[in-house]
């Protein structure tokens, strides 16, 4: 706060810092955060059935942004922030958990497709064989 055309201090050595804040940007996270269950459901449900899906948000969540939120919470601007180190922490386990979880269905589900495709490959040999002694 200005008096006098300096700034009034609280009883501390350093001056009132204006709050700046703008209702779009905070009316979008709000939104983003609603959103997050829908594009979690969605996603899950989605990621189940495509594999090259699957795999690039695996890939992107352990090079990309593991890397990123390891960063945000090492950085020495967040390190004094008690609330910012646990909410990073936080993140950062939960994609841990989410990349170990991943990694073992992503094999399961890449065998299963496999397989399924050497059965269907042998089913469409074994028909052309067929249609082969039939002429």
């Amino acid at each position: 706060m200005k008096v006098n055309g300096q700034f009034a201090t609280k009883g501390t050595d350093y001056a009132e810092e204006e709050v700046i804040s703008h209702v779009w940007v905070q009316l979008l996270i709000h939104a983003n955060v609603y959103f997050y269950g829908v594009w979690l459901v969605v996603t899950v449900i989605h990621l189940h059935q495509e594999i090259p899906n699957f795999a690039g948000f695996l890939i992107l969540s352990l090079l990309i942004q593991l890397p990123l939120q390891i960063y945000l919470l090492l950085a020495t601007h967040t390190i004094s922030h008690t609330v910012a180190t646990v909410v990073q922490s936080t993140t950062i386990a939960l994609l841990a958990l989410q990349i170990i979880v991943g990694v073992p269905a992503m094999r399961q589900l890449s065998a299963f497709r496999r397989k399924q495709f050497q059965t269907e490959r042998w089913q469409y040999m074994g028909k052309r064989s067929v249609a082969k002694e039939n002429k």
